[in-house]
C-alpha cells in the first residue's frame, strides 16, 4: 500500500512538471506563406524604392509580394565590349540567390530592378528596358529616367514608365498574356522607344490573349 502511494505521488509530480509546446512553435509546425513575386534590387537601388515597388504590385494585383536585400554587383555581370550589364548574367545570379528561399514556389516571379544600362548576350538591339526569362525579368530604370537623357527630373513620369514595364512583365510571367498590337494595352509591343512607352496604356484592357504554349 505504501509503495502504491509513492508511485502515485511520483506520477502526479511528473505530470505537473510536464510542459506542452505552444501551438505553432517548433520546426515541424513552422510554415511559410508562398510568395508570388519577389522584388530583387541590384546594388545602387535604394531599399525604399524596391519596397515601394513591392507595395504597388501587392496593391494593383493582389499578389503576395516581398522585396529582399540588395543583390551585389559582380564583374561577371559587366561586358566591357558593350559597356553594359548583361541581363542574362544578372538573371543567373538572381536564380542562384533565390534557390534556397523556402517561401518561393514553382511559379514565383522574380523581378530584378537595376538602375544600370542593360542588354542581353546575342541581342540585336542597342539596349533593353527589360529582359525576360523563365519566371524572371530584369528591369532597368537607366533609359526611362528623364535625368539620364538630359530632361528635367520627373519622378512621376519615371514611376509611370517603370510600372508599365513591370505590369507588362507580370502580364507575361504571371498571367501568361501574349504581346499585343493594341497600344491601349500595357501588353503592347514591341516597345522600341520612349515614345512607344509613353503612348501605350498602363493597364490591361480585357482584350489580352493568352500566349501560345
Amino acid at each position: 500500500m505504501k509503495w502504491n502511494a509513492l508511485i502515485l505521488c511520483f506520477l502526479l509530480l511528473a505530470g505537473c512538471s510536464t510542459t506542452t509546446s505552444p501551438a505553432g512553435l517548433g520546426n515541424s509546425r513552422y510554415g511559410f506563406k508562398p510568395v508570388d513575386v519577389i522584388v530583387i534590387p541590384l546594388d545602387g537601388v535604394p531599399d525604399a524604392f524596391s519596397k515601394m515597388i513591392a507595395g504597388e504590385i501587392s496593391k494593383q494585383h493582389a499578389l503576395h509580394t516581398k522585396a529582399v536585400t540588395r543583390m551585389s554587383l559582380s564583374k561577371f555581370m559587366y561586358d566591357p565590349n558593350w559597356n553594359q550589364y548583361m541581363s542574362n548574367r544578372i538573371a543567373d545570379e538572381a536564380f542562384k540567390l533565390t534557390n534556397k528561399f523556402q517561401d518561393k514556389h514553382d511559379k514565383t516571379f522574380l523581378l530584378v530592378i537595376t538602375n544600370l544600362d542593360i542588354n542581353a548576350e546575342g541581342s540585336h538591339v542597342r539596349y533593353n528596358y527589360a529582359t525576360h526569362f523563365n519566371h524572371l525579368s530584369v528591369v532597368s530604370t537607366a533609359r526611362i529616367d528623364p535625368r539620364n537623357i538630359g530632361e528635367p527630373d520627373n519622378e512621376q513620369l519615371k514611376k509611370t514608365r517603370l510600372f508599365k514595364i513591370i505590369n507588362k512583365a507580370i502580364g507575361q510571367q504571371v498571367y501568361g498574356y501574349a504581346t499585343s498590337s493594341d497600344i491601349r494595352s500595357v501588353m503592347y509591343g514591341p516597345i522600341t522607344s520612349l515614345q512607344d512607352l509613353d503612348k501605350m496604356g498602363s493597364a490591361f484592357t480585357g482584350s489580352e490573349q493568352r500566349a501560345q504554349p
